[in-house]
């Protein structure tokens, strides 16, 4: 018997919604500057032959989920809030329109918002870098092609990033019991509302586990092996007054004044990260992922295409998630019905055992422009 969890929406979250801003994973500090600050330290050992043109792809690309309305994690959960279509989702996580599935595929897919444990999540992140790597190799890429990986391999990363900041604060208390962390992510739908912006900044998280060195770490040996991220975790000085947001900007700007020496710093980067919001408290973002990135990108010959690298990703995506057990059709971590699946097996009716039939063909059946309101 299937367990339906009842999620009427709460004054608690409409009050967040109306007084919350930036509520973004792990903020710009911790996805687009940390992540060029590891790169600067690992020149040219990144993915198999970067150019200084694909490092800014791939960095713009670690940031694009958090500015692009399609892809947005919150601006997602607004748009089935407002939907008058959409009040299955509020009662027994059901998908049954385009915007709600969606909402899952981009939360559960790219955000980590599956309720799984976290270090499950984060082998599923870096597997998922290494068969993008695995293509990257192939010196016969089309150019476009190749933008396109690129631009997934952001995504990959975003989603190992996440990995470590949407992970829930509660569960990093120890158990009763047990002196154990048993660290998971928060769930798909209302993320951590519950818990305001904290889990995005660099000093969110409870100290002893601080979770923003061992990102670091962990996204230099997956992306860069020959980085030195020392440099880098020596901007980390600690909070000591709690101002999370101020020692957050405080790091920001130490991280930026290592990167800039060697000009991989997009110099306009910093207004794609101010872009317009609308909706809801102004959650929700306003510009779409093709609007931001023809800004980025005024060339559009050296610039990625946002449907083929969200399709490029989500395909290598779902056959990790399912590799690692995760996947919202089992209800188990993520409170979402088989309705919400962002894929299906090819002449098959249910789900039950599929990850594991070969004669299983996965077609993913949701778009990036799933993801835009309808007219």
């Amino acid at each position: 018997m299937k367990k339906y969890s009842f999620r009427f929406i709460p004054v608690w979250l409409l009050i967040c919604l109306s007084v919350c801003s930036d509520v973004y994973a792990y903020n710009d500090t911790g996805h687009y500057y940390t992540l060029l600050a590891v790169i600067d330290s690992g020149l040219p050992s990144t993915a198999p032959k970067q150019t200084l043109d694909e490092i800014r792809i791939e960095a713009f690309c670690a940031e694009l989920p958090d500015l692009a309305l399609e892809l947005d994690a919150i601006t997602q959960r607004v748009r089935v809030l407002e939907s008058t279509r959409d009040f299955l989702w509020g009662l027994r996580g059901q998908c049954r329109t385009k915007e709600s599935s969606h909402m899952v595929a981009s939360q559960y897919y790219l955000h980590g918002l599956s309720g799984v444990p976290a270090p499950q999540l984060r082998l599923a992140a870096q597997d998922i870098i290494r068969e993008i790597d695995g293509e990257l190799v192939n010196n016969g890429l089309d150019k476009s092609l190749r933008r396109q990986l690129i631009c997934a391999r952001g995504f990959a990363i975003h989603l190992y990033g996440d990995s470590f900041a949407h992970v829930k604060l509660e569960s990093e208390t120890p158990r009763f019991f047990s002196r154990d962390y048993k660290t998971e992510m928060y769930d798909t739908g209302l993320g951590h509302a519950r818990d305001g912006h904290k889990p995005d900044y660099l000093y969110g998280h409870n100290i002893e586990i601080n979770k923003w060195p061992k990102y670091v770490q962990g996204i230099s040996s997956a992306i860069a092996p020959d980085a030195n991220p020392k440099p880098v975790l020596d901007t980390h000085k600690g909070c000591p007054d709690g101002n999370f947001q101020n020692c957050d900007n405080r790091d920001k700007e130490v991280l930026i004044s290592i990167i800039r020496e060697k000009a991989i710093l997009m110099a306009n980067m910093q207004k794609f990260l101010n872009t317009g919001s609308s909706g809801i408290g102004d959650m929700a973002r306003a510009t779409t992922c093709d609007q931001v990135v023809k800004s980025a990108f005024p060339d559009t010959s050296n610039a990625p295409d946002c449907s083929k690298a969200w399709g490029s990703y989500l395909d290598k995506a779902i056959r990790v998630f399912l590799k690692y057990g995760i996947d919202p059709t089992s209800r188990v971590n993520a409170s979402a019905d088989y309705s919400c699946s962002a894929w299906r097996c090819a002449g098959k009716v249910n789900y039950n055992g599929e990850a594991n039939d070969s004669s299983c063909k996965i077609e993913v059946t949701d778009t990036l422009e799933d993801g835009v309101k309808e007219p």
